[in-house]
Parts: structure tokens; C-alpha cells; sequence
């Protein structure tokens, strides 16, 4: 199974890629390396070689069998999207 996240560096999002890898499924995620956090979470799952990180587009890797969402929107091509909306605190 392929599984796009986005963003994956998000706390949530980061739980979702990880939980994808440890149950052997291939997992691109979208994000940017601009926080101490996200090069923390890039760290933990860039040895996977399941794992593959865009900065830009997912659609030289489209169609996907999960898609997740958080907080917005995003334009990929998946048999099923999940738009998870997650209240941030502060």
C-alpha cells in the first residue's frame, strides 16, 4: 500500500507515517525542513527506505491508496483522502 501524508512533520502527521513504515507500506510524505521539529521527525524516519520526502509535488508518485491531510487541503490523486482536522494549541 502507498500512503501520502502532509505535512508530514506535523506531530500528528509524523505519528501517521511512522505507524505506515513500521507496518511496511510505502509512504511519501510533504513537508519543508524549517523548524528544529520537522529536521527532528526527518531524522526518525529518513533511514526507511519505505520513506520519500517532497518538498514540492507528489505526482510523479501518484495514485496513492491513503491520503492524509491535516489542517487543509491538498490536491493528490488517492483512492481515499482523509482530511483530519486537528485544533492547534497556543
Amino acid at each position: 500500500m502507498k500512503v501520502f501524508v502532509y505535512p508530514c512533520f506535523h506531530p500528528f502527521g509524523y505519528e501517521l507515517v511512522n505507524y505506515y513504515l513500521l507496518a511496511g507500506h510505502e509512504v511519501v510524505g510533504k513537508d519543508e525542513l524549517n523548524s528544529d521539529q520537522s529536521w527532528h521527525y526527518y531524522a526518525m524516519v529518513a533511514r526507511h527506505a519505505r520513506f520519500t520526502l517532497v518538498e514540492d509535488s507528489s505526482k510523479e508518485f501518484e495514485p496513492f491508496h491513503e491520503a492524509f491531510c491535516i489542517n487543509e487541503h491538498c490536491d493528490v490523486i488517492a483512492d481515499h483522502v482523509s482530511i483530519i482536522e486537528i485544533e492547534e494549541e497556543g
